[in-house]
């Protein structure tokens, strides 16, 4: 069974937010009316709705039935199905991926205005950081963005949440996408979106990888599309870096930011 991946655009009209809010679940709808920025909200009724209707396609379903749980990490799963999914976004782009292993997938916008450097410095592999320290700026934060998309990805894969040191293990920075070091029994692809890093991580021996037949968007459309830089770490140095978007999207939650001086990112 081949590892199916899907892009998708959050930037869909009113009356469309409309009709795929009433595929929530209610702990769903009831998060929705608590984001207090219309922008969030619709982005995240538009991801909740779009994964729903690409998993009722593979569970033969009405999307509002299909019932989406998350383990003790997280990480979220359909009870009783054989097959792993996961999900990621940036601003307005959207990435899924679905796997009869365990699986994991990121999409990373590649901000101009993101300090990279610092934080490469402070959380990345020694290899990762070596071959960044050799890069002009330009060709370094297209790099950096694309590691960071196949470190999140791997760490998404294995299901340990925000816990899992991204110095224990290596990718590279660019093509070909591979697991350097720390990823014994996982494989990684890159996937070409414009004006991003995208990576998908699956639990080796695997099926190849594969584009869904679903209508997604065309791919020039996923260039441009906003994110802020941001920086966040705990308190040993494990970070990952969490969009400004996903800070504000997580209604009335606080999280702790810390500067590109300090080395944290998020």
């Amino acid at each position: 069974m081949p590892v199916e991946w899907h892009f998708d655009r959050l930037d869909v009209a009113p009356d469309e937010v409309e009709r795929l809010a009433t595929l929530l679940d209610p702990g769903e709808q009831a998060r929705a009316q608590r984001f207090r920025q219309a922008l969030h909200r619709r982005r995240f009724v538009v991801r909740r709705a779009r994964l729903r209707q690409w998993l009722a396609g593979k569970l033969n379903l009405h999307p509002a039935a299909v019932p989406i749980a998350t383990d003790s990490m997280g990480k979220p799963f359909v009870p009783g199905w054989d097959r792993h999914f996961n999900a990621s976004h940036s601003a307005e782009t959207l990435l899924l991926a679905c796997a009869g292993v365990p699986v994991g997938c990121d999409v990373e916008r590649i901000d101009p205005d993101f300090a990279w450097r610092p934080v490469a410095e402070r959380l990345f592999a020694a290899e990762e950081r070596e071959a960044l320290a050799a890069m002009p700026d330009a060709a370094g934060r297209t790099a950096f963005f694309h590691c960071w998309a196949r470190k999140e990805a791997f760490v998404k894969a294995l299901g340990l949440g925000l816990g899992y040191p991204l110095d224990a293990f290596a990718v590279t920075c660019t093509a070909p996408a591979a697991l350097l070091r720390g990823g014994d029994g996982w494989t990684l692809r890159a996937i070409d979106v414009p004006g991003h890093g995208a990576a998908i991580v699956v639990q080796t021996p695997g099926p190849g990888l594969q584009r869904d037949a679903h209508p997604g968007p065309d791919r020039a459309r996923c260039a441009d599309v906003d994110r802020a830089a941001r920086i966040a770490r705990d308190h040993r140095g494990i970070a990952k870096v969490f969009t400004a978007q996903h800070q504000s999207e997580r209604p009335r939650q606080r999280h702790r930011c810390i500067s590109a001086k300090r080395g944290g990112s998020g």
